[in-house]
């Protein structure tokens, strides 16, 4: 991807998937740059919109992340992954003028109507319905995420999802950066 980058400067989608190969390679800033440089070639490629928001959000920069969704979104309005993770970010952004627990629930059951067996889909739905206060929907949600995430074997985010019922329960919102 490096020479197909270096023999076809301003290709975007070239750009975007080395992007896309470094982010998987977990060296962050090399994505960053190329992703960003797709985005600036070609602002209508998706898959590296989501791919930077990805990276945005995992550095904890929740506005910038929520602006490059719902410029997704705007470009592909019926898409679940930016669906839920717009959700996501509108649900558990540490900073309360960046959250809508209205809006993350309306996003989050429109994702999860297209994909009603993924557990991270009825994991954003919990959340968000926590975010609007609704704890006991929040908890069903969970809890069906926790119970699809255990049948399908990953215990790993069974587990996260059982901390996360643990807070519900004690009718806390799931927002980043709390315990």
């Amino acid at each position: 991807l490096q020479a197909l980058v270096r023999q076809a400067p301003g290709y975007a989608p070239g750009e975007g998937a080395l992007g896309s190969a470094l982010l998987q390679a977990g060296r962050p800033d090399e994505a960053q740059t190329h992703l960003s440089r797709a985005l600036s070639l070609n602002p209508r490629l998706a898959d590296v919109r989501f791919n930077l928001a990805l990276l945005l959000g995992a550095e904890s920069r929740h506005g910038e992340t929520i602006a490059l969704l719902r410029q997704g979104l705007r470009l592909e309005p019926s898409n679940p992954s930016f669906q839920q993770l717009l959700a996501w970010e509108l649900a558990t952004a540490p900073e309360a003028d960046l959250r809508d627990g209205a809006e993350a629930v309306r996003l989050a059951r429109s994702a999860l109507a297209r994909s009603p067996q993924d557990p991270v889909y009825q994991y954003t739905l919990a959340a968000a319905l926590a975010e609007t206060g609704d704890f006991k929907g929040a908890l069903n949600a969970a809890e069906q995420a926790e119970a699809e995430a255990v049948r399908l074997g990953r215990a790993g985010q069974a587990a996260t999802i059982r901390a996360a019922i643990a807070r519900l329960q004690k009718g806390q919102p799931l927002h980043a950066g709390t315990p």
